[in-house]
This record gives C-alpha cells, sequence and structure tokens, in this order.
C-alpha cells in the first residue's frame, strides 16, 4: 500500500470503506456471541434430560445430538472468528489507506495494541498527558486466545462420552 494508491482513492470512498468494514466487524462479533449462547443452551438443555435420568435410549440419543452439535460448534465458531479478522484487518488496510491521505485514522491498530506489554497511549484534547491503556499481566487473555472457540464444544463433547459409557457400560 503506497501513497500513489491512496491518492487514487477519494477520502470519501476511503471512508465509506472503513465504516462499512468496522460494522461489518461488529456485527460479525455480535454474530459469534450469539452462536457461542444459543449452543451452550442447547448443550446446557440437552445434559440436563440426559442427567434427569430419563431411559437409556433416550439418554444415549441426547448424548449423540449434544456431540453433533460440540463438533458444529466448533465449526461455526472457527468460520465467524476468521470472518470478524478479515474485517478487522481490511479496516486497518483503509486506516493505512486514509492516514496516508493526511487524516490519522488508527482505532483498530491502537485496539490491537491493548493486549501487548507496551499497551498504547491516547492523546486527548485538554489532557495534560496521553492515558495509557492496556491489560497489565493478562496479554493473553486481551488478545482473546485465553480460551479457544474449541473449549467448550470439547469439554461437552468429553461430558457426552463419559455419559455414553457410564449408561451403556453400568
Amino acid at each position: 500500500m503506497n501513497t500513489k494508491e491512496a491518492k487514487g482513492n477519494d477520502l470519501n470512498t476511503l471512508l465509506t470503506g472503513y465504516n462499512v468494514s468496522a460494522e461489518m466487524a461488529r456485527c460479525e462479533a455480535t454474530l459469534v456471541w450469539n452462536k457461542v449462547m444459543a449452543l451452550l443452551i442447547a448443550n446446557s438443555i440437552l445434559a440436563s434430560i440426559v442427567s434427569f435420568g430419563v431411559n437409556t435410549i433416550l439418554a444415549v440419543l441426547c448424548s449423540l445430538l449434544g456431540i453433533v452439535i460440540s463438533f458444529s460448534w466448533i465449526v461455526l465458531i472457527n468460520r465467524g472468528v476468521k470472518t470478524f479478522r478479515y474485517w478487522i484487518t481490511k479496516a486497518r488496510y483503509y486506516e493505512k489507506l486514509i492516514s496516508n491521505l493526511g487524516t490519522e485514522v488508527n482505532i483498530f491498530d491502537e485496539g490491537s495494541k491493548l493486549g501487548t506489554k507496551d499497551g498504547t497511549l491516547i492523546s486527548l484534547p485538554n489532557e495534560p498527558k496521553p492515558l495509557e491503556f492496556r491489560f497489565k499481566g493478562i496479554e493473553r487473555l486481551a488478545s482473546g486466545k485465553f480460551i479457544e472457540g474449541w473449549f467448550l464444544p470439547i469439554v461437552f463433547i468429553i461430558f457426552y462420552l463419559l455419559l455414553i459409557i457410564v449408561i451403556l457400560y453400568p
């Protein structure tokens, strides 16, 4: 990305692309969160049905359904996170093009520094010194990698497999 490429674009067009990318990232983050909650609730309902001591066939079927839901959970969340990262990367691309035209926009670039040891500084008007933002000591959590997207589904899969073993081999 160079200055020539940036100058070839109209600032309004770049700002529109940036706004769309940022909005798509926000929407995708909301979708990922909603999927996690829906699949967690579905698995919780199935686990509670199995835990109430229903007959053996129903318990095994609910456990198998729970395993299928958990595997689909892994696929859905991984796809959603990849799409989210795409839109964030696209927004950062537009930030750099806009900055090349002389208007500084670096919201996503600055936000990515929160999870680092150095953090980020933000200068505000009427503030004597820049404000420091960082997550001290929890860089992994701040980067969104503390609990991977596959952790909870794997816990449910193990739970259901153990239930099937206990039910079928008492």
